[in-house]
C-alpha cells in the first residue's frame, strides 16, 4: 500500500486534499472511466470481427485489428488496476477475477539487497557495544560478523548476531579486551546481500 509509511499528519493531511477534490463532477468521471462487463464485451467482439477479416485478408482489416487489440488490452488493464487496488481490501478478489494479478507477481524480478551502509557503534551505560545502521530495502533481517584477526583473511570471521533489525543492536558477549573488525549484511531467506564496508572496534 503506497501510503502504509506516511505519518498520522501526513496521512490526514493527504485525505484531506483527495477529499477536497473528490467533488461530485470528478466522482462522476472516474465512474464514467471505471472498466466494466459491458465494455469490454463490446471491445473483445470488435478485435474478434476485425481479426477474422484480418485473417481472409479484408482491405484496412490490419489497421482495424490493431486499434480494436489495442482497446482490449486498455481495458484489461483497468481491470488489472482494479483488481490489485480491491485486493488490498479483499485479497480473494484476484483468485476469483482470474489470473492477471498472479502472472505479474510470477514475472516480477525480487528486489536485490545491496550493502549496509552508515554502520556507527556507540556503547550503553553496561559498556556493551550497540550497532546501528541503515535499512536495506527487502531485507528480512541482518548478520553481524566479527574478527578478531586479519579481516582480509576470510576464515578470521565468525557470525556474532543476527537481528530482524537494523537499529540498537546489542553485542553482548563480546570480549571488550580484544581488537575486532566489524561488517554486516542483509538476508533475505536464502539470500544474502553484499558485505558492508568493515568498521574495526577498538579494544578497551
Amino acid at each position: 500500500m503506497p501510503y502504509i509509511n506516511l505519518t498520522n499528519d501526513a496521512l490526514i493531511l493527504k485525505t484531506k486534499e483527495l477529499l477536497q477534490a473528490l467533488t461530485p463532477e470528478m466522482q462522476n468521471l472516474l465512474f464514467s472511466l471505471m472498466p466494466n462487463a459491458e465494455k469490454l464485451t463490446a471491445a473483445t467482439l470488435r478485435h474478434q470481427e476485425n481479426y477474422a477479416g484480418f485473417l481472409k485478408g479484408e482491405a484496412d482489416a490490419a489497421k482495424a485489428c490493431e486499434e480494436s487489440r489495442l482497446e482490449v488490452c486498455k481495458q484489461l488493464t483497468q481491470y488489472h488496476g482494479v483488481i490489485k487496488a480491491c485486493a488490498t481490501v479483499e485479497p480473494k478478489v484476484a483468485q476469483l477475477l482470474g489470473t492477471v494479478p498472479v502472472a505479474e507477481k510470477a514475472s516480477s524480478a525480487p528486489q536485490v539487497l545491496s550493502e549496509p551502509r552508515d554502520m556507527k557503534v556507540t556503547y550503553n551505560k553496561f559498556g556493551q557495544p550497540v550497532v546501528s545502521f541503515s535499512k536495506v530495502p527487502g531485507a528480512k533481517g541482518y548478520q553481524i560478523w566479527v574478527s578478531n584477526g586479519d579481516p582480509s583473511i576470510e576464515s578470521n570471521w565468525m557470525l556474532f548476531e543476527s537481528s530482524s533489525t537494523c537499529r540498537g543492536i546489542i553485542l553482548s558477549g563480546l570480549d571488550r579486551g580484544t581488537f575486532h573488525w566489524l561488517r554486516i549484511r542483509a538476508n533475505r531467506g536464502n539470500q544474502t546481500g553484499p558485505w558492508s564496508a568493515s568498521i574495526s572496534l577498538p579494544n578497551h
